[in-house]
């Protein structure tokens, strides 16, 4: 006996779900939209469901892919209205390792060596994947050195040092420094949590 209540519930929701279809069927745009941020919908033609009648929807802003933004909470350097997110080299260990066998930063992003004291420290690119502008930087956060688009190397690697003491070595991408007007005597803001 609920067996038969059970299946004529389920019976009656079908044939009211095969109604609904049969009224408002789905439907595909007949021509491919001309505006790539146009959106469609389609709505029946109920004054009420749709009081405008009209199906074409413009978006206030342009649809564009998401855009990677740098970390704002966490280790940061924000230098001439740029904002890079940073990865810390503080242990003897990360800094030894720093940026070797990896892939390119992503956009906006950096490496900080942070030091005990202030030093001309000396870096090179062993086993680097790509090429890097090297910034060193004084305890007063200004620039003090600079090495622009400095390659990678597997062996007899030259060592690139500056004549003054650095506190702080930032690493990013090559070009970085040149696309923001980076030079020495530029103040980097270093925001470490």
């Amino acid at each position: 006996m609920a067996n038969r209540g059970l299946l004529s519930v389920i019976a009656i929701v079908l044939v009211v779900a095969l109604a609904l279809y049969l009224v408002y069927p789905a439907q595909l745009p007949e021509q491919p939209l001309s505006n790539p941020n146009e959106v469609i919908i389609e709505v029946p033609d109920n004054p009420v469901l749709n009081p405008a009648n009209d199906p074409l929807i413009e978006p206030e802003v342009p649809l564009e892919p998401p855009i990677v933004e740098p970390e704002l909470n966490g280790p940061r350097a924000i230098v001439n209205g740029k904002v890079l997110s940073l990865e810390i080299a503080d242990s003897p260990e990360e800094r030894r390792v720093g940026l070797m066998f990896r892939d390119p930063l992503p956009e906006n992003h950096g490496m900080l060596f942070i030091f005990g004291r202030e030093q001309a420290y000396s870096f090179w690119m062993m086993d680097m994947r790509f090429s890097l502008d090297i910034i060193w930087i004084d305890s007063n956060g200004i620039v003090v050195h600079i090495e622009n688009n400095v390659p990678p190397c597997s062996r007899a690697c030259p060592s690139y040092q500056p004549n003054v003491s650095a506190l702080y070595v930032l690493e990013v991408n090559a070009g970085f420094a040149d696309s923001i007007d980076l030079h020495e005597g530029t103040f980097i803001e270093i925001i470490v949590n």
